[in-house]
């Protein structure tokens, strides 16, 4: 850049993680603009510099922080990108995903796979309360990030050799864990779904009543 021999090296373990850090190792001080990516997932990024943290609503454009400055060898820029995990909804007309609800943690959607649950994903409801941890597990998928949390499986007990009844079924409280979705199907052959059934507040009345 302006003659000037530059490096810039990027540390980060993104996208399990939000924290990128950028060192800035050029000859000598040089004026530049330095353009970050803001997704547009992210609801509060935050930046600093040199460990200083930079106002952004004055640097954000067209969804990228532009820091214009005279860069410093050893300069070193912190981005960093919070990773709640949110729901995420379809359009009512999506009339498959109606009263379903979808897992997504930064850039990634999460899925569930039959694999890691003991009964089919369908009956599977997560209740407006259920929370999700994230853990990392190096051993899964090459090394992923999962989602686990509590939810309610419907239970088939008593129904025998029903096909209909006039009580509707009861839930039992279940563990659900969630993989991202690029790593589906590389285990054993099984159920795979991205949108979750959210439990009704009728049966999450039954449930309590049943407990």
């Amino acid at each position: 850049i302006g003659g000037r021999n530059m490096t810039i090296r990027q540390e980060t373990n993104y996208p399990w993680d939000g924290e990128v850090n950028i060192r800035i190792s050029i000859d000598e001080p040089t004026v530049f603009t330095l353009r970050l990516r803001l997704p547009s997932w992210c609801v509060k990024p935050e930046l600093s510099i040199n460990g200083e943290r930079v106002n952004l609503a004055e640097l954000e454009e067209g969804g990228y922080a532009s820091i214009n400055r005279s860069w410093q060898k050893d300069d070193i820029v912190s981005l960093e990108l919070p990773m709640p995990i949110e729901r995420l909804y379809a359009h009512p007309q999506v009339s498959a995903d109606v009263g379903s609800v979808a897992l997504r943690r930064g850039p990634i959607v999460y899925c569930l796979e039959q694999a890691d649950h003991d009964v089919p994903l369908h009956r599977i409801l997560l209740s407006a309360q259920s929370s999700f941890n994230a853990r990392y597990d190096p051993e899964l998928l090459g090394g992923v990030v999962l989602l686990e949390g509590q939810g309610m499986a419907l239970s088939d007990e008593g129904w025998n050799d029903l096909l209909y009844s006039k009580i509707p079924p009861t839930a039992k409280p279940c563990t659900v864990r969630a993989i991202p979705y690029y790593a589906w199907e590389h285990r054993t052959p099984g159920q795979m779904t991205v949108w979750i059934r959210e439990r009704p507040a009728t049966l999450e009345a039954t449930s309590v009543e049943s407990s």
